[in-house]
This record gives structure tokens, C-alpha cells and sequence, in this order.
């Protein structure tokens, strides 16, 4: 108690720093760092307003690096790695340049610029047959064509964005749209997929046979970079579904494997095959029953296969037709290997930064299956899972977690429209009501406990409110569980819809409770998420796409962005594309500036202004510590 006494005391007293500026002038800089590591952010901004060596402190404390970190993403530090930017007060200012980013994201204030015809047109996929047929009388088959679709990259710091059309890659200027370079890269590609990837002033480029990096500044030759080598049990070839960066890692993801390189020394790293037999992992699993058992082997080539990022680790999944996850290094090391009881349908993870600013490396991996049971497991358990649940959808279609909610999407296809329902999780932060007397907290956290163990040794939590009674248990477990269906599943089974999802999240309370619902219509849509937005992307019958996006703290709609051929939101600045090759730029950045651009003077006027709104909202800083959501339109890869 004394100890809490003495810490308030001395937040107080920094909330007024002119009293102690002589007194605390006098200690040395590294107390004086250790003192200042108590405060919370708001108290931190006051402090280094002050004119002297406490607020030169203040502004260069290494706690504006975890705020950033904690309250708008990890992969802001990858960021920071990738411009150059070194002066000591750097972390404070991207707190204060993120912030004011999001407060123009919220009032819709970004300054947007027209370039009409800027890109060049799409080539065509397929060969133009011309000519009559070797056959008299009669006329040649034409192939049949179609337009390539072009991909588009925007770089780190939001200055320039690519653009690719099957050929040709543009270089552009984003603030006024001025082509920097044009690269010829002498192939017509043959295959529609994102094939671009940016490090720095670095530029790959995946063509049909290799793949080569250009310096898009420089005009010297392009570097093509080494084969890569598969395993002798790969029979065929895979199909290139995306060419991606994560962590010095250029990743081109395939629909059999995931080939790696070092994007420094441009060496071959690995080759990461899925199996789903966990051979690879030392395990031994049960051979899969189902008619589909052919396709599971553990070398087979995969259609479905899909990647998941956790920082220094990769996922890897298959969508449909396979219930295991495996976890990787990024070096190709076995990590984990993971089971569910029915076919996977989406895979998230949310990186746990709520608990401690100190913890990076903490992450929560959810998955939903095709019976809609959602399983987590917890990295600092090994993997272990932790709590299973029926979430009551009757088409499981798509999942999300993040650092605030779980959202599930359920396709309703009789009313042909897709239902949403988001929950508050136990692990999230604000889950208890603060309002509840200490006596009846403890009585929920003992439950909740009790109904997160009983779930991953039995049936999931929720699962006698399933169709025909619940859920189906492997092992040993089955037996006594499954001989008979209890009298309340029985009973669930006569119950309406509504009645039946009431006496679920009654059920489920403990742990989990639903907090909004929303239905958008049937279209084909595909979710994803940053630290502080959700973003819902819709694609039409036109061929063009449209893109929303929510607040993730509030759940409020932020922007709309109408249907063009490319839609691309980046937090900092959104970018659309149209069939023409006109491009509409949203750029929400404070004075359309980058901020490896901006004066590094703690003095400047940005500082000062964005400062000065900090202090006036200290309801809306985020927390530093809580007691006991991130990620781009690639889902969730950037946790």
C-alpha cells in the first residue's frame, strides 16, 4: 500500500511539472528515465513540454515506442526499420502523426486528387487467333480472351505505388501522380495474381520463370534472384497465388508450398509444405475416415493452401478439405502442429499486447470449422488449446479476431445475405462489467475457468445447442459423452432459431457475449483487419470492388470507398483504380506529408499542434497497461 501511495503521488505531481522542474533537473538522466517510465501517456506528452532536460527526456523515452507498438500495431516497428529515420524523438512523433491520421480517418478529412488515364491498360490473357482455317468453308476457332486483371502495390511510407498491367510495372508519385519509371519486364504474364512486393527502394517482381528485383530509383540491371529448391516428393509444380514481404522474408505463396528468400542477400531459404499427417512434427494422427481421405496426404498437392503470419512465425491451412494447422519459423523449423474436428473455414490470430507493453510475442490463434465450433490456442502455452465454443452458425463463412472483438459471419442463404455477429471475449480487454461487486466478479471467473477446461477435454461449450443435439468428440472421450444425447439437447432440438441463440449466449456468458450484430447483402465480401480498423471488402458482379471501414474500438463506420476495379485502404492513404486507368487518391496523412518526410524538430509546428490535441483529449489515449485489437486487406498478415 505504501508503494501504491508513493507511485500515485508522483503521477500527481508530474500532472504539474513546473514544481519540481529545478528539484528533478538535478537527478540523473537514467533516474530520471526510470521515474518517467510510472507515467501514462498524457502525463508523458505534459511532461515533455517542459523547456529543460526533463522534457528532452520525456520526448526521447523509449515508452513512445511501445505505445505506438501496443495502441496502432506492431508492424510499425518493421516500418520504422524501413525508413530513414533516426533522431532520438522519432517514436513520439509517429504517436503524434498516427494519431492525427486516425482522427482524419474518423472525420473523413483527407484531401483526394484525380488522375485521369495515369496507368496504362491491362494486356489481354490468350493468344489472337487471325486468319481463315486450313479447312475449306469453314472458319478458325478464336480463343477465347480476357482482360489481365493488374496488380497493385503501395510502398512503406505511402510516397509511390506500383502498378503492374501484365507487362509493364509504373512507378508514380502519389502526391501528384507523376510517373517516376516505367519497366519493361519483357514477358507477357500468363497468370492473374498479386506479383509485387516493396522493401525500401526494392521492387520484386514475380515473373513467369524467375523472379527479379529492380532499385526503382536506380537503372541498373535488374537482379534475378535464385531457383528455389523443392523437395523430390513434390510431384507437380504448385500454382503462384501471391508474391508477399514479412520480416526480411520475400514469400511467394503457392497452392502446394510457401517458397522463402532473404530480401537482403536475395539466398534461397526454404520450402514450407503443409502436412497435415504431422509427420513433420513428430506426431502421429489418426487417418481421416471421410470419403476425401484420398486427397490429405501428407505430399499431395493442395488447391486451399493458406498462410497466417505471427511475427517471427507462419501458419499454414487448407480452406475446406483439412483440419490441421501447422506453425513454422521462418527458416522452415516444425513449430506446432494443431487439430481440429472438422474441416477448417478460416484461420485468425491477434497478437496480445494488452496485458503488458513489454510483450510482443504473446499471440491468440482462433480457428472456426465447418460445424462451427471455434477453437483457441495460446502461443505461451506451446500451442495449447484453451477454450472451445459452438458459435451458432448454420453456413459458417468467415472469422475474425482482433485485439477488441471476434466477429463471425454466418451466410444466410435463404435470406441471401451474409449475418455478422461480433463478440467480446473473455481474454479481450473491458470484457467485465466494471459495475459488478467483487463477490460475483470472482463467481464469473471461477465459471468461465470451469467452462474453458471442460471445453477442450469434452464437448465445446455450447454444443448441445447445435442441430441434432451437439457436436461430435473424438477419443476416448466419445464414448460416455455420445452414448445417449442429454435431456437439454433433446429439448433444444424442438426450439426456435431465436430461442435457441438466446439460451446460447446465456450458456456462454461466462466467456463470451455478443455485442453487435449486422447483416450486409450476399455478396462475394472478404474481411480484414488492422490494430484499430475493420475493413470489409465487396466485390460486385461487374468485376469491380467496394470497401468499408469500421472503427475497431467502436464498431462505427469510418469511410466508403465505391466500387472501382482496385480498392486499396492502407490506413495512411487509400488508393482506387479504374478500368480506364484513372486513379482517385485518399490521402489522410497531416499535410499530405510522409513522415520520413517531416522536420525531425521537437519544436515544429506539427509537434505542437498534434501536442496540444493530445492534452486537450486525455479521455481518448489509450491505456498503457490493462489489468487483467492488427493487420492490411492481405487477412491479418500483419500481426
Amino acid at each position: 500500500p505504501s508503494r501504491t501511495f508513493e507511485r500515485k503521488s508522483w503521477i500527481l505531481a508530474m500532472n504539474q511539472p513546473v514544481r519540481l522542474s529545478e528539484s528533478l533537473s538535478e537527478l540523473r538522466s537514467d533516474v530520471l528515465s526510470l521515474l518517467l517510465s510510472f507515467l501514462e501517456v498524457t502525463s508523458l506528452s505534459r511532461t515533455c513540454s517542459l523547456d529543460h532536460l526533463l522534457g528532452r527526456i520525456a520526448a526521447s523515452h523509449e515508452h513512445w515506442r511501445w505505445f505506438v507498438l501496443q495502441s496502432f500495431g506492431v508492424y510499425y516497428d518493421d516500418y520504422m526499420r524501413s525508413v530513414e529515420v533516426a533522431d532520438d524523438c522519432r517514436w513520439r512523433r509517429l504517436f503524434i502523426y498516427i494519431r492525427q491520421v486516425h482522427h482524419n480517418v474518423d472525420q473523413q478529412k483527407a484531401a483526394q486528387r484525380t488522375m485521369p488515364g495515369l496507368l496504362k491498360p491491362c494486356t489481354w490473357l490468350g493468344e489472337d487467333f487471325a486468319g481463315s482455317s486450313a479447312v475449306p468453308g469453314t472458319a478458325r476457332r478464336h480463343a477465347r480472351r480476357r482482360r489481365y486483371r493488374g496488380s497493385l502495390e503501395l510502398a512503406d511510407n505511402c510516397n509511390v505505388f506500383f502498378w503492374e498491367n501484365g507487362r509493364v510495372v509504373q512507378v508514380v508519385r502519389a502526391c501528384d501522380g507523376t510517373v517516376l519509371r516505367e519497366i519493361d519486364t519483357g514477358q507477357n504474364f500468363r497468370r492473374c495474381f498479386h506479383r509485387l512486393a516493396n522493401v525500401k527502394k526494392k521492387l520484386f517482381v514475380c515473373l513467369n520463370d524467375c523472379i527479379k528485383v529492380w532499385d526503382y530509383e536506380s537503372f541498373q540491371t535488374p537482379v534475378e534472384l535464385p531457383p528455389a529448391r523443392t523437395p523430390a516428393s513434390m510431384v507437380r509444380v504448385g500454382r503462384p497465388l501471391e508474391l508477399l514481404v514479412h520480416r526480411q522474408r520475400l514469400i511467394l505463396v503457392e497452392s502446394n508450398c510457401c517458397l522463402l528468400w532473404h530480401t537482403e542477400t536475395f539466398e534461397f531459404i526454404c520450402c514450407i509444405q503443409h502436412d497435415d499427417t504431422g509427420a513433420a512434427f513428430g506426431c502421429h494422427g489418426e487417418p481421416d475416415p471421410s470419403p476425401r481421405a484420398e486427397v490429405h496426404g501428407s505430399h499431395r498437392p493442395r488447391e486451399t493452401l493458406e498462410v497466417q503470419w505471427m511475427g517471427d512465425l507462419l501458419m499454414t491451412w487448407g480452406r475446406g478439405s483439412l483440419k490441421s494447422l501447422n506453425v513454422w519459423t521462418l527458416d522452415g523449423e516444425a513449430k506446432a502442429f494443431l487439430q481440429t474436428d472438422s474441416a477448417l473455414v478460416q484461420v485468425d490470430v491477434a497478437r496480445v499486447t494488452w496485458q503488458s507493453v513489454y510483450a510482443l510475442d504473446h499471440f491468440i490463434l482462433c480457428a472456426l470449422d465447418a460445424r462451427s465450433v471455434v477453437t483457441f490456442w495460446d502461443s505461451k502455452e506451446n500451442f495449447a488449446p484453451i477454450f472451445r465454443f459452438y458459435c451458432g452458425c448454420e453456413e459458417p463463412f468467415d472469422l475474425v479476431l482482433t485485439q477488441d472483438f471476434m466477429v463471425v459471419i454466418n451466410d444466410n442463404v435463404s435470406a441471401n445475405r451474409l449475418d455478422l455477429c461480433f463478440w467480446k471475449l473473455w481474454l479481450h480487454p473491458d470484457f467485465e462489467d466494471a459495475h459488478q461487486s467483487a463477490e460475483s466478479l470472482e463467481v464469473l471467473r471461477n465459471e468461465a475457468k470451469q467452462q474453458r477446461e471442460a471445453s477442450h477435454r469434452g464437448r465445446p461449450a455450447g454444443a448441445r445447442f447445435a442441430p441434432q443435439g451437439g457436436i461430435p468428440v473424438q477419443g476416448a472421450a466419445a464414448t460416455g459423452l455420445m452414448a445417449g444425447l442429454d435431456l437439454a439437447s433433446v429439448a433444444a432440438a424442438q426450439l426456435s432459431g431465436d430461442t435457441l441463440q438466446r439460451f446460447l449466449h446465456k450458456e456462454l456468458r461466462p466467456n463470451c457475449r455478443p455485442i453487435k450484430t449486422l447483416s450486409i447483402p450476399d455478396i462475394d465480401t472478404y474481411f480484414a483487419s488492422y490494430r484499430n480498423f475493420l475493413n470489409m471488402c465487396s466485390f460486385h458482379k461487374s468485376g469491380q470492388e467496394s470497401l468499408s471501414v469500421y472503427r475497431s474500438c467502436s464498431l462505427q463506420k469510418k469511410a466508403f470507398f465505391p466500387p472501382a476495379k482496385h480498392t486499396k485502404f492502407e490506413e495512411w492513404l487509400a488508393l482506387q483504380v479504374h478500368n480506364d486507368g484513372t486513379v482517385v487518391v485518399h490521402d489522410f496523412r497531416p499535410q499530405q506529408m510522409a513522415f520520413d518526410e517531416l522536420v525531425s524538430c521537437v519544436t515544429g509546428s506539427f509537434t505542437n499542434a498534434s501536442e496540444a490535441e493530445t492534452s486537450k483529449q486525455p479521455e481518448q489515449i489509450p491505456q498503457r497497461q490493462r489489468g487483467l485489437p492488427g493487420c492490411g486487406l492481405r487477412r491479418a498478415r500483419r500481426a
